[in-house]
This record gives structure tokens, C-alpha cells and sequence, in this order.
């Protein structure tokens, strides 16, 4: 059998004839099984349906791989083996596994110096690829694997330049290098080997040009500088010399395509890729909708001035707080976006997916690679980011902080820098933090969201008893607001069917299609940094009648009464209850909406 993956899917049996197989799940099932040979049920279920499978989940994986077996017959066979489905590929020829191979063949060639074969093989590599690749499976498969695809058929485009222009035949390459270029302004090999061309064809004016786009590109982008590499190239076009060749990259990397997950065998008939999750990264764009506004930025700047002036020697920190959905992330990249600093702009996660702290020496490092500095000069990594940041203004957005022992190291750096960290706790210094705690929308601001979201043209529906009920049901938290407006412009579903959606527990309605399960990951969310006591008084309240009274709460936990109400001010905090009034008129406290309705606790 032979699959093509790169351009539109392309299936053969044995015989030369074309198998078609019908459904983006199905393709999915066989493509992941492909890359990865052995996938287990928990990793399929994530590449089928991501983080909101169905309650029915394994069994449709079982009813696709039967779809499977039925369309390709006994060659290649699938087999179940523990808690995974097994594809054995020893009889399929699989475009993106010719590809892998085809890659590392001719980076070796190349690093040896010989350049018309490495010519040869990387052509060959590129020529595989049709076009647009993975449309037909799931887009939670699409973002799993693409990223890391693209990334490597740049990287065969880089070492086919090298050699191209080692060999002298730049004039025939540079349409394809323009083009390249275009697609991909910030990335600076590529731009490199433009400009190398472009100045041995005699077009010395535009190598330079094309220098000053990357230069652009660069710091309007990622607000960084080129490589010392690219600016000592610009230096020589500059004095009219001729720069010297060599491969792009002289040391012998791994151009991976496969989806992640438990290691496949056999490992010399495999495609690999498991790289460990970015930490760091250049900031992302502006959210549309949630730039910051001059008198708030103004008044922001004015409270860090006044930090500076009372501790000149530490680095002012903004703290974002408040709970999941109001929009911490993006309010901070705001922030750090408008913020007046000519220096590098960098966001951090300190949490992994699992909540789980990440150490503070793997997000120094992250930085350091995003910031271009060396990691091994200095004798550990705290040294090496202290030296490199020490004389060099930064922003960096710190997200989901757990505790401040995650954030000090990362402040030692450039008291001119600036720091926000997000978080549903604060976790810095009040003494030397401004802090902006976030708060659910009240009715009045969640209509003026959701107009912003939705246009004019809903003006005169936004007071309507149907949005009034939409509002009510999302709390005032802006990602299910926006959740729901995704859904409303649809001309097919007017704001009285989509009420139709919300069902008895006036949840189910945030639930269909690409926004399914997104009230219960913010539940899990909320409750999943708590402490121990915490979440043990959580899960009695969420017990209680609601409201309910300090006393009773209290009797239940056989906890002291100041006690019981610190930890209640502690959840208020967090956005997790809040103050009410019992039966008897007396002052109590309710469980918020959210966990109520899908009590992620039981």
C-alpha cells in the first residue's frame, strides 16, 4: 500500500488501484497510526475530538479502526495490544517517512561537502510535498502535526539553499528563494541565503534591502535584532566583500514528523518527533478588541513610576489576577504589547498543562533561546540569564505563576525591565507590585462586551428577554461570552433558538460544536491550584443548601468560626463564592454558578 500525506491524501493498494476512505475521523485514525505506528486510546481520543471527547469516545475509536480494517483489508494490519492500536507499516510506503529519511540523507551529504548529492536527495525531499497538507483530518490532528511539518520542510529548504549556493547556482534558485522569503519574512537563514544570492548576481542594493525587511521584520514581530551571524553578513555586503559559504547548519539535527506521544517500535522503521513543550515563546499579537485604551495605559505607567521611585534597585511587576475566563492572558499581553520599552518582548508559561509548577531553570532557559543567548558560557543557567538581562530592558509575561518561588529567580534582571505575571493567586511582593485584579462583568458591562463582539446590528436585541437569559447563564465571564457569540451570528440560529440550546441545567447550550465542554475546563480550572483545606471546604459547600451561613458551614467541618470565614475570603478571592443572604435574612455565602452547575468536585 502506499499513502501520500503531504498534499491531498492519496491511497493505493498493492494492485495500483485507489482506496478511498470517507470521514475526517477515520483519515485521522490512519494518519495518526502512520506517524506514530502505536497509539494508545487516551492519545487517539486527543487527536480525534482534543480536550472534549464524547462519553462514547472509545467506542467510536474502535468503530473508526473497524472502518479501517474493512477498507484496507489484511495489509497493513492494525492490532490492538494492551490500551492501543498497533499499524504494522513494514509493507506501506508512507510519503512523510520517505520524506524524514530523504532529509537526514541529504543534511549528512551536506555536512560532508557533498554538495551535488545533497542537491539531489533535498530536491527529492521537497518533491514530495503536492500542497496543502492535512485538510482532510481533525483540527485538533492538523495542530498537532503541522507545526512540527512545516518546521522541517523549512529546514530541508535551508540545507538544499546551502548547497545550491555552494555549488554556485544561485541565479537559478532565487525565484524560489524570494518566494520562501516572502512566506517567511522573520526567519533569518532563509533571508540569509537571499541576500548572498542577490549579491552575487550582481543586485548588491537589493541583498541590502532584503536585510532591512528581516531588520524590520524582527523587531516589529518578535522585537528582537538579527543574529550576530546576519549582521556580520550585512557588515561584509556592506564593505563590498565577498562573504564565505558554509552549511547552514554545520552540526546534523533531526528533521522529525510524527504526532507525540508513548515511544514507538520498532524505532528504526519510525518517524519521531516528541519535542518538549515550548515554555517561552516571542509575544503573540493583539487580541482584537482588548487593546489598552491611553488613559489606562497612562495610569498603569503612572503606579509603576511610583514603584520605581520607592525601590529604584528591583524590577516593578504588574500582577494580573482573578479567575479563569475573565481574560488575564490577554489583558496582560496588552500590556506588556503598549508598554513603552525599546527591548525584546517575551511571554513565559510557568505551568504545564496539568497545573504542575514548571521550574524556574526551564523557563530561564526558554528565554535565554528566545533572546538568541548562549546557555553555556557561564557555569549554570541562573548565571547565564542574570549576565545576559542584567544590561538589556525586557517585557516578559509571566502566566499562570503558581508561587513565588517560580517568579523571584526570574526577576533578576534589568530594573528598567518590566514583569506581569498572571495568575488566579498573587504570588509577588505587594511592596513592589501593581496589582489588577480581574472581576466577572456585571449585566450592563456583558452586554456592552457582547455587543463590541457582535456589531451594531444587534443593538436593538441586546436588551431582549433571550440575551438576557444568554447573560445571565455566562456569569460575567468574558470567554463564554465569547463562546456564545461565536454561535450567534449564524443566520441559521436566531438568539431565540440558541436559548433553545441551554437546556435544564443551563449548560449544555456552551457546549456544541468547537466550544462543547468549555464551562467544565474552566471549573476544573478554578479548582485545580487550590490547597488541600481549600478544596475540602469547597466540596461541603457545594453540599450545602445555597446560601449558607458561616455557622453551618463550620459545624460541618468541626472547623473554628474565623477560621472557616478566612478560607471563605480566600474563595471569594479566587472568584469561587460569593456573599448572599440566607433564608433568615442574616448574612451567608453561595457556591458561583459555574461550579454549581457542573461540580467538577463530585
Amino acid at each position: 500500500m502506499r499513502v501520500a500525506l503531504l498534499g491531498p491524501i492519496s491511497i493505493t493498494n498493492s494492485a495500483g488501484l485507489p482506496v478511498e476512505i470517507r470521514g475526517a475521523k477515520v483519515l485521522s485514525v490512519l494518519t495518526a497510526l502512520l506517524f506514530q505506528q502505536r497509539v494508545s486510546d487516551e492519545a487517539m481520543t486527543a487527536y480525534l475530538w482534543g480536550e472534549r471527547p464524547p462519553a462514547t469516545a472509545k467506542a467510536q475509536v474502535y468503530t473508526y479502526v473497524s472502518r479501517l480494517r474493512a477498507v484496507l483489508g489484511e495489509a497493513p494490519a492494525i492490532d490492538r495490544q494492551g490500551d492501543s492500536y498497533h499499524l504494522d507499516r513494514s509493507d506501506a510506503w508512507f510519503d512523510a517517512a520517505e520524506f524524514t529519511a530523504l532529509a537526514r540523507q541529504g543534511h549528512r551529504e551536506l555536512a560532508a561537502g557533498e554538495l551535488d548529492r545533497a542537491e539531489q536527495t533535498l530536491t527529492g525531499a521537497l518533491g514530495l510535498w503536492r500542497g496543502c497538507i492535512l485538510t482532510e483530518v481533525t483540527p485538533e490532528l492538523r495542530d498537532i502535526l503541522l507545526p512540527s511539518l512545516d518546521h522541517t520542510r523549512l529546514s530541508v529548504a535551508e540545507d538544499l539553499g546551502a548547497a545550491i549556493l555552494g555549488l554556485g547556482k544561485h541565479q537559478s534558485y532565487l525565484p524560489s528563494l524570494e518566494r520562501l522569503v516572502r512566506e517567511n519574512p522573520t526567519h533569518e537563514p532563509l533571508s540569509a541565503q537571499l541576500m548572498l544570492a542577490l549579491h552575487r548576481s550582481g543586485r548588491r542594493a537589493e541583498a541590502l534591502d532584503a536585510f532591512h525587511r528581516l531588520e524590520a521584520g524582527l523587531r516589529d514581530e518578535l522585537g528582537l535584532d538579527p543574529s550576530r551571524e546576519v549582521m556580520d553578513l550585512h557588515v561584509t555586503l556592506l564593505r563590498g566583500e565577498e562573504p564565505g559559504w558554509r552549511p547552514a547548519r554545520p552540526s546534523p539535527v533531526s528533521h522529525d514528523a510524527s504526532v507525540p506521544g508513548p515511544p514507538p517500535a520498532p524505532a528504526a522503521a519510525t518517524v519521531v518527533l516528541d519535542p518538549p513543550p515550548v515554555v517561552a515563546s516571542p509575544l503573540p499579537p493583539p487580541v482584537a478588541g482588548a487593546e489598552l485604551d491611553g488613559p489606562d495605559l497612562r495610569a498603569l505607567a503612572a503606579r509603576v513610576d511610583h514603584l520605581r521611585s520607592a525601590h529604584p534597585r528591583q524590577v516593578p511587576t504588574v500582577s494580573v489576577t482573578g479567575m479563569p475566563g475573565l481574560g488575564k492572558s490577554t489583558l496582560a499581553v496588552a500590556v506588556a504589547r503598549a508598554w513603552p520599552l525599546d527591548g525584546p518582548r517575551v511571554l513565559a508559561s510557568l505551568a504545564d498543562e496539568e497545573h504542575r509548577p514548571i521550574p524556574p531553570h526551564r523557563v530561564m532557559t526558554d528565554i535565554l533561546s528566545v533572546l538568541r543567548q548562549p546557555t553555556d558560557v557561564c557555569g549554570s543557567i541562573e548565571r547565564c540569564y542574570q549576565e545576559a538581562l542584567a544590561d538589556r530592558p525586557v517585557v516578559l509575561v509571566l502566566e499562570d505563576a503558581v508561587d513565588a518561588e517560580q517568579v523571584d529567580p526570574l526577576l533578576a534582571i534589568n530594573p528598567r525591565s518590566l514583569v506581569v505575571v498572571t495568575g488566579h493567586r498573587m504570588v509577588t511582593p505587594p511592596e513592589s507590585s501593581v496589582r489588577i485584579h480581574r472581576k466577572p462583568l456585571n449585566r450592563q458591562q456583558s452586554k456592552a462586551f457582547l455587543l463590541r463582539l457582535l456589531g451594531p446590528k444587534y443593538r436593538d436585541m441586546i436588551d431582549g428577554p433571550a440575551f438576557a437569559r444568554i447573560i445571565g447563564v455566562c456569569a460575567g465571564i468574558p470567554a463564554l461570552l465569547r463562546a456564545v457569540a461565536t454561535r450567534i451570528p449564524d443566520p441559521s440560529m436566531s438568539p431565540g433558538r440558541l436559548w433553545a440550546h441551554l437546556v435544564d441545567d443551563q449548560l449544555r447550550g456552551l457546549e456544541f460544536d468547537k466550544v462543547g465542554g468549555l464551562p467544565v475546563q474552566l471549573a476544573r480550572e478554578q479548582v485545580a491550584t487550590l490547597t488541600p483545606l481549600e478544596r475540602t471546604l469547597l466540596g461541603v459547600a457545594l453540599q450545602l443548601p445555597c446560601p449558607f451561613s458561616v455557622r453551618a458551614l463550620k459545624d460541618v467541618l468541626g472547623w473554628r468560626a474565623g477560621s472557616t470565614r478566612v478560607a471563605l475570603e480566600g474563595l471569594e478571592e479566587l472568584g469561587l463564592v460569593g456573599r448572599a443572604h440566607c433564608a433568615d435574612g442574616g448574612p451567608g455565602w453561595s457556591v458561583s454558578w459555574l461550579l454549581r452547575a457542573v461540580q467538577p468536585l463530585a
